[in-house]
């Protein structure tokens, strides 16, 4: 009896898994490879949406696109008219410069403010973040907020119990860990069965 219970597990990790992490292709990596963002093109990818296919969206091109392709062109210009109302404070703290026509920062300083103003990272995008970046996510992330201010069925709270004891976790661990050591790490799996309890997708 024991064995099939063990399978059962097992399938239903992998059933978290998969619905934290969605099998959907990475976002294009030489954007994670470069020294600034222009802000348009950071809205995006936080979108979970490649620039180019935005600005094929916002221009009218007569291609067609998905339902999907196009509410994440839409939450983009949401972002981007968020970060404007940031932009005073921005150019002093994180020195915000203009090339091409655009605002422009390193990514992990486009990271930085993305935590610290609890702005709701999409999967895609979390997925294809570089380690480094990821840990900078984690390090300015506003501790526990949402622990304490959302209700146990929300994302925000899903995400942000998943995250915490990921770091934890990293913290204590004597390597480095990967990516997939940790989503497979029995801790994370016992938080990811939590998670599902409270109806987490």
């Amino acid at each position: 009896m024991g064995k099939p219970t063990r399978l059962m597990n097992q399938e239903s990790i992998n059933r978290l898994l998969e619905d934290m992490f969605p099998s959907e292709e990475p976002l294009d990596a030489s954007y994670f490879n470069r020294d600034f963002w222009l802000l348009e093109e950071f809205c995006a990818l936080m979108s979970g949406i490649s620039p180019e296919k935005h600005k094929k969206i916002m221009e009218n091109t007569e291609e067609t696109f998905t339902e999907l392709d196009i509410k994440r062109s839409s939450d983009t210009h949401r972002l981007y008219k968020k970060f404007l109302q940031f932009l005073d404070e921005i150019r002093i703290t994180e020195q915000a410069q203009i090339r091409n026509n655009d605002f422009c920062m390193s990514p992990w300083k486009f990271i930085k403010w993305a935590s610290r103003n609890d702005i709701p990272i999409n999967g895609r995008f979390l997925h294809s973040l570089p380690f480094y970046l990821l840990e900078l996510y984690l390090e300015f992330t506003p501790d526990n907020s949402p622990l304490r201010t959302k209700p146990k069925s929300s994302r925000a709270y899903h995400v942000t119990l998943y995250l915490k004891n990921a770091r934890e976790l990293m913290n204590k661990s004597p390597h480095r860990l990967t990516r997939e050591q940790i989503y497979l790490h029995s801790r994370m799996q016992n938080v990811l069965r939590q998670i599902r309890a409270h109806g987490g997708n």
